[in-house]
């Protein structure tokens, strides 16, 4: 099961973080989560590897929590309405959240 949610965070932070590099252009937090992304990706197939990718796995969904909340409180400034762009990085921080978080219910591995 661990297996299979890091390889799922993996992917959406790889998908969400080449979003957000090719909408606002290239910034630090993107290129960061995309490494994390393929640290998971790379990660999740080597066992000496594992404890690092679940902990990684573990802090990726924290901050995309973190992340999810404060740009649905910004997106209540000015009018309540969230920018396309926005729309689809909320989803993806939300799905991030989801499977990061739920690494927290998964033995870790030994």
């Amino acid at each position: 099961m661990a297996f299979v949610l890091t390889l799922l965070l993996a992917l959406i932070t790889i998908a969400l973080s080449l979003f957000g590099l090719s909408t606002f252009g290239i910034s630090l937090w993107p290129a960061g989560a995309l490494l994390a992304g393929v640290y998971l990706l790379i990660g999740s197939y080597l066992p000496r590897w594992q404890a690092g990718v679940f902990w990684t796995g573990r802090i990726l969904g924290v901050l995309s929590a973190l992340g999810a909340g404060l740009l649905l409180l910004a997106s209540t400034i000015g009018g309540g309405h969230m920018a396309e762009s926005n729309q689809v990085t909320a989803v993806g921080l939300v799905l991030m959240a989801i499977t990061g978080c739920a690494l927290f219910m998964v033995r870790p591995p030994q």
